[in-house]
């Protein structure tokens, strides 16, 4: 991290701290009766950083007693970016943000409901480059996931990324929230997130998204499924482990293959069955 990125921190009118240059922003917090108020009635905290123009932050806000909110402000005080979930099975709020100019941002730790009160999680970050970003993402990708699992992420996203006009943001999602049963012992989905020129006709190229999903599962332990999703486009893509036919000896033979369409009548409130997804009509 460059001296421009040394911590600068203030969190609203509860408490100051201050963190040296190196060392990336980790506290909790609470929002509390005598907290700033926004428009809608929800509380927040202020916090501040500085950083360098083209450097990345990464910004995470968890509670369990609120579902968290992010807004992120320019040294002018304009709003620039905002998240409310960071997944469809994670209601924490991630930001991760190119820096447009040198200078003092805010980052505003809020409540999506308003007069919501509660602790909460804050972490702030930022990498000097792409490849120092991606290689954080990766790490975070699957809760307790092994730098096996880590680098296979991050291979992952440096291939999609690599010679194309396109980024990726990676993010777990729990499996039982989206479908009846799971594998054992895999309880984690990653979802990859493509934005860019290149991002839809690498979603429609199944043969790649296959690779790159058996890599991914095969790479970490507790990953069942595989989730590709693009900017503008409706349609997600899901790859994951499936029992199919059977090999000599008459044992099913697990492989990781794309995912059928459910049924057009299932309601989409339901949880799906395992080896389905949910497809554009």
């Amino acid at each position: 991290m460059t001296v421009g990125s040394c911590w600068a921190l203030l969190a609203s009118s509860a408490f100051g701290l201050s963190i040296g240059v190196g060392s990336p922003l980790d506290v909790e917090g609470a929002l509390a009766a005598g907290d700033n108020i926004l428009d809608d009635g929800s509380l927040y905290d202020r916090y501040t950083f500085s950083a360098e123009g083209g450097e990345y932050a990464t910004i995470y806000l968890e509670s369990e007693d609120f579902d968290p909110y992010l807004i992120l402000l320019d040294p002018t005080g304009e709003r620039i970016s905002e998240n409310d979930d960071i997944s469809r099975t994670n209601d924490d709020s991630r930001l991760v943000v190119q820096i447009p100019s040198t200078g003092t941002y805010t980052v505003l730790a809020n409540s999506y409901e308003s007069n919501r009160e509660g602790t909460y999680g804050i972490k702030i970050d930022v990498e000097v480059d792409r490849s120092s970003l991606a290689r954080t993402l990766a790490a975070a990708a699957v809760p307790g996931s092994s730098p096996t699992c880590a680098d296979t992420v991050l291979s992952a996203t440096e291939e999609i990324e690599t010679d194309r006009e396109t980024s990726v943001l990676v993010s777990s999602l729990q499996l039982s929230q989206l479908y009846e049963s799971t594998p054992d012992s895999r309880p984690y989905g990653v979802y990859l997130s493509l934005s860019g020129a290149s991002a839809t006709s690498i979603i429609l190229s199944p043969q790649f998204l296959e690779r790159l999903s058996s890599e991914l599962v095969e790479g970490c332990s507790s990953v069942g499924a595989v989730f590709f999703g693009a900017n503008g486009l409706a349609e997600e893509k899901t790859f994951g482990l499936l029992r199919k036919g059977r090999s000599a000896r008459g044992r099913q033979t697990v492989v990781v293959d794309e995912f059928a369409c459910a049924n057009a009548a299932q309601p989409t409130s339901e949880r799906l069955r395992w080896g389905e997804q949910t497809c554009s009509q």
